[in-house]
Parts: C-alpha cells; sequence; structure tokens
C-alpha cells in the first residue's frame, strides 16, 4: 500500500508528527522541574544512546575504543533524551495501528 496515493494518510501521519512535538516539550518540561522523572526516565536513554553512538562511529573509524564515554551535560542529555521519547512515542503510535489493522485480519492472514 502506497500512502502517497492517500491524501487524507498523509494529513493523519502529518498529525502524528505534530502530536510529538508538544509531547517532547512536555518531557522537557518535566524533566526541568521534577528530579525524579529526569533522573530515572529521561536521561538514562540519552547516555545510552550517546554511548552507542560514540562507540559505533570509533569502530567505524577503527580507532581504539575508551574504556568511559565521557556522559553528556544534564540540559543536554535531557533535550535528547526528551526528543527520543517523543520519537518513541510516535513510532508506538504507528505500531499500533499497524496492529490493529492486521488483528482485523483472522489470524494475521492476508484480507
Amino acid at each position: 500500500m502506497v500512502i502517497g496515493s492517500f491524501p487524507v494518510g498523509k494529513i493523519f501521519i502529518h498529525g502524528v508528527k505534530r502530536i510529538s512535538k508538544p509531547f517532547g516539550d512536555l518531557l522537557i518540561w518535566m524533566g526541568k522541574h521534577h528530579p525524579f522523572i529526569r533522573r530515572y526516565i529521561i536521561i538514562p536513554p540519552a547516555q545510552l544512546y550517546n554511548t552507542f553512538e560514540v562507540r559505533s562511529k570509533l569502530r567505524m573509524l577503527r580507532l581504539k575504543q575508551p574504556r568511559r564515554i565521557p556522559p553528556l551535560s544534564t540540559p543536554i542529555a535531557t533535550r535528547l533524551g526528551a526528543d527520543m521519547l517523543s520519537e518513541a512515542f510516535v513510532f508506538g503510535i504507528g505500531a499500533g495501528l499497524i496492529y490493529y489493522e492486521l488483528s482485523k485480519c483472522e489470524f494475521f492472514e492476508m484480507c
């Protein structure tokens, strides 16, 4: 199925992407005002992403791997974590819609 031929599908996808921006802003606000949420929900995915990114870039350049990757600063990690979680939110909506459409078919067979 090509989504380009369905203008309603394009509008819906654009709307879902627009929802992620206020969701990300809410996560950033919560990260600034709630230390528990910042420390245990928002920052760990950002630090993990940073570690994987640095290690993969060094591996691709065939450079020596450091023992410890320096952590991101709190504001940068908060922003990166909020962006990652808002994108995960959009991905979750898309995956849920796909699952819903497939679950309407019996045993996930073609309808």
